[in-house]
């Protein structure tokens, strides 16, 4: 039996995932998936369903980790996971990760992203969450600009991918700006529905583009 909802969207749903997610599931094979993990430190070695349990029983056992399943609303379909790893309350702060396996939809990514920064920043008194992401990524990286992310740093030549080095994209997010973004846009971050929530995401992503010279 499935989890209920944990958080709610508009076309995703966040709920505690299972071991039927990996059991039943294409999780273990998303990491085996040249696309899903091409700009990711997955793919380097082959991924099966035990190996995935236990990191699943891991995540879920780890108390500094909040580790959430995402679902799509319609047909109930899990589309992948996302967290909030090495919480340190002392410095309220957290990493956010997330992989989409199945759909690849940036709207089902960004209302995850929203859905979880809100919980961290509301209920589990955050004051910073950051990231990190491959610079074929810039694209999204600008996207979640809408969310009050902004670009902080890179980390140069830090990934060898397909025979040349990548740099890392790194990002953040800190309390008072998502609560000003918040308290300033009908419907908080995640807008009043996705198509607006994704024309709000693109005109970021093209202000980011600019801003490289692009």
């Amino acid at each position: 039996m499935k989890e209920p909802a944990f958080l709610e969207g508009h076309t995703v749903y966040l709920r505690s995932p299972v071991e039927d997610d990996v059991i039943d599931g294409n999780w273990h094979a998303w990491y085996n998936d040249a696309h899903v993990t091409r700009f990711t430190s997955h793919g380097i070695f082959p991924n099966t369903r035990e190996a995935q349990l236990e990191y699943l029983r891991a995540g879920l056992a780890d108390t500094n980790r909040l580790m959430l399943a995402t679902v799509a609303r319609e047909g109930d379909r899990l589309l992948g996971n996302i967290s909030l790893q090495e919480i340190d309350p002392i410095n309220r702060r957290a990493e956010i990760a997330i992989t989409l396996g199945e759909g690849r939809s940036e709207t089902a990514g960004l209302e995850a992203m929203a859905l979880l920064v809100g919980h961290g920043f509301r209920r589990l008194n955050l004051n910073r969450i950051y990231g990190g992401a491959h610079c074929g990524l810039d694209v999204w990286v600008g996207m979640l600009g809408a969310l009050g992310f902004r670009v902080e740093g890179r980390q140069e030549q830090h990934v060898l991918r397909d025979g040349r080095y990548w740099d890392i994209v790194l990002f953040r997010v800190l309390a008072d700006e998502y609560f000003e973004i918040e308290g300033s846009t009908e419907g908080g971050l995640l807008r009043r529905g996705p198509e607006e929530l994704f024309g709000a995401a693109m005109k970021s992503a093209r202000a980011h583009t600019r801003s490289k010279g692009r």
